[in-house]
């Protein structure tokens, strides 16, 4: 469902949320509340709200103070969720917690941006693997024989030990 088509829908809903029909018939209250409900399920705090006074609203038994006070709030959050929904003020879900926070990696963000942010796990993978790459690639090239500039290296490293 749409944003335009949720708004207003609900605007035609929050017109039976003051009418008297919705205070005298406990039938015709259910039935509005049942509709609404659902409606607000686009955000986790409005749905959350209109559930417990829905709950309130469609039982018998409670005091016409809270009755009249639960229907106030439910106006009210209807009310923010219709402007919301009219001038698309939905902010986006936050980011799940340990996960990066942008949904994908951009050309900004390269292999040391990756580093800072991978797991434990992940940053010691990469270390040990790298390490173990790059001691095998000298180790085959020394051994080979053919790589005159590891033979080089070594050498200046013997020779800089010595006074």
């Amino acid at each position: 469902m749409t944003n335009v088509a949720r708004a207003a829908e609900l605007t035609r809903l929050r017109g039976c949320l003051g009418s008297n029909t919705f205070r005298t018939n406990l039938r015709f209250r259910q039935e509005t509340l049942r509709q609404i409900v659902p409606l607000l399920n686009f955000n986790n705090v409005y749905h959350t709200n209109a559930l417990q006074f829905a709950d309130i609203l469609s039982r018998e038994g409670f005091s016409s103070g809270m009755y009249e006070s639960c229907e106030g709030r439910l106006s009210v959050l209807v009310e923010q969720a219709i402007n919301e929904l009219r001038y698309d003020l939905t902010p986006p879900d936050p980011p799940q917690p340990g996960l990066v926070p942008t949904p994908h990696l951009t050309n900004e963000q390269g292999l040391w941006w990756f580093f800072q942010h991978c797991t434990v796990k992940t940053r010691w993978w990469l270390i040990v693997t790298t390490a173990i790459a790059l001691g095998a690639a000298i180790t085959s090239a020394y051994s080979a024989g053919r790589n005159h500039f590891i033979n080089q290296v070594i050498d200046l490293w013997r020779q800089s030990t010595k006074p």
